[in-house]
């Protein structure tokens, strides 16, 4: 129980009691249930899609909207509530991550830019960016009926990414990076991915080819993003010398965004 409170106090902003100096085994324990915590994440997403379908058909129409309106404001509704649930936290780091890469010098000028409490006009323009198209591609996937599958499995899928982060060096000494990094090994890391691919398969079966179709692009999808992910912030990685809780953060919500595209753009 210990772990997954830790689990919860590190990805969510739930109020939770979390040991203030946990072992190196419970931080293991915890990142290795970051993918649990990202499905439940993901489940709560898809209901206040839902909820937020019901609301603007009474509001709109008095029915489940399939206007572009009602339902690109149900997606906001739904990729907002899981940002709050989150604290924002991997906004944050995807603000620092894009303020890092795009300021010039060394590692040591790079994570000064990084740590700064404030956000520049790279990383603003970069987490609305992400908001847009997360809204825009969970709005496409609902009007293709694909709309639960799409956020359960993009929100899973950036927690899957964090998992793989923390097989890496931390880029300091200290942070969240250090406090994480190297806790999970890459055969448990390629485990749990395997075994996340099964949701997308639960969701939305496998019983016609219409099914069959829709649960191959989502499952396609989960591990492309991650690649993508891991492409984009490979420079980054590479100037600071490892990852810090920023990167990670902005691995997951790249990972996510991604996630949602692919679906969104399938046939």
């Amino acid at each position: 129980m210990t772990s997954w409170r830790l689990a919860l106090g590190l990805f969510t902003v739930l109020p939770v009691r979390t040991p203030s100096e946990p072992g190196r085994s419970q931080i293991r324990r915890a990142i290795l249930l970051a993918p649990l915590v990202g499905l439940l994440l993901g489940l709560f997403g898809a209901a206040v899609l839902y909820v937020g379908r019901i609301l603007f058909a009474h509001a709109l129409t008095g029915q489940l909207p399939t206007d572009t309106l009602g339902v690109a404001l149900a997606a906001a509704l739904a990729v907002a509530a899981v940002e709050v649930v989150t604290g924002g936290l991997h906004l944050d780091g995807l603000a620092d991550s894009a303020d890092g890469a795009a300021a010039r010098g060394d590692k040591e000028r790079t994570l000064t830019v990084m740590r700064d409490p404030r956000i520049g006009a790279v990383g603003a323009a970069t987490v609305v960016l992400v908001l847009i198209l997360s809204v825009l591609a969970l709005g496409a996937a609902v009007m293709r009926g694909h709309g639960t599958e799409a956020i359960v499995t993009s929100v899973l899928a950036g927690r899957v990414a964090i998992v793989w982060g923390c097989t890496l060096p931390a880029a300091r000494a200290e942070g969240l990076g250090a406090w994480v990094s190297g806790s999970v090994g890459r055969g448990a890391a390629v485990t749990l991915t395997v075994v996340s691919l099964a949701v997308p398969v639960l969701l939305s079966g496998w019983d016609d080819d219409a099914s069959r179709r829709a649960t191959a692009v989502v499952v396609v999808a989960l591990p492309v993003a991650g690649l993508v992910a891991a492409l984009v912030l490979r420079p980054l990685y590479r100037r600071i010398g490892g990852i810090t809780g920023d990167l990670l953060g902005a691995a997951c919500l790249i990972t996510s965004t991604t996630c949602l595209l692919i679906v969104a753009a399938a046939p």
